[in-house]
């Protein structure tokens, strides 16, 4: 996800003025080193820790605003960054960017990331996928991913073609295809980043 970034007053700036979210010496329980406190760190406006100085930059590179609701593991993700500049004080008063801006809703952990938009389908880890939920096309497309992972599982992994067999389908379709429910307004697809990122954590 992320690489080593060195620390600059210019990527320092962006982070804190593009991102929503900003670099700050963060003070921990865990005790990271002798002080408790962990240099560099990218938090929210709120004080919640995200990751460290890399996160933030990641967050720069990739147009993403902390999301307020759930920091740490959901991002919106704008259309054009420059178009925030305009609404930062509103965002950080409301935690909200107009709907016209964003792009979707970038649900993330250590394992992974998807990002949400608009007739994705909302993120429900329980759901069994159902032939009559996809057009015939991309069921089609399910059943030959999952052809082409249990050759991969055998060959490469010298699983048994029993065990592969077990594999459900929802192994092969993308996080933003898992649920019954079609994505019609952002609020879903917040809350489908926030089920994903809750789902990997």
């Amino acid at each position: 996800m992320k690489k080593k970034v060195t620390i600059t007053d210019y990527k320092t700036k962006r982070i804190n003025n593009l991102t929503g979210g900003m670099i700050v010496d963060y003070t921990t329980p865990d005790y990271h080193n002798e002080e408790g406190i962990l240099t560099n760190s990218f938090v929210s406006y709120n004080g919640v820790y995200i990751g460290d100085y890399a996160s933030g930059w990641w967050y720069v590179k990739n147009n993403m605003v902390v999301n307020h609701k759930f920091p740490n593991g959901v991002a919106i993700v704008l259309k054009e960054p420059v178009r925030y500049y305009k609404y930062l004080d509103e965002y950080k008063n409301t935690g909200k960017i107009r709907d016209e801006y964003v792009r979707g809703y970038y649900g993330y952990s250590h394992r992974g990331g998807q990002i949400f938009s608009l007739g994705d389908r909302l993120f429900d880890e329980l759901y069994i996928p159902k032939k009559e939920d996809y057009t015939q096309e991309e069921w089609d497309k399910f059943i030959d991913d999952r052809e082409i992972a249990i050759k991969r599982e055998i060959d490469e992994y010298g699983m048994t073609e029993e065990e592969v067999n077990k594999m459900p389908i929802a192994d092969v379709i993308l996080f933003k295809k898992r649920g019954a429910k079609i994505i019609k307004i952002w609020e879903e697809a917040e809350q489908a980043a926030i089920n994903m990122a809750k789902y990997l954590a």
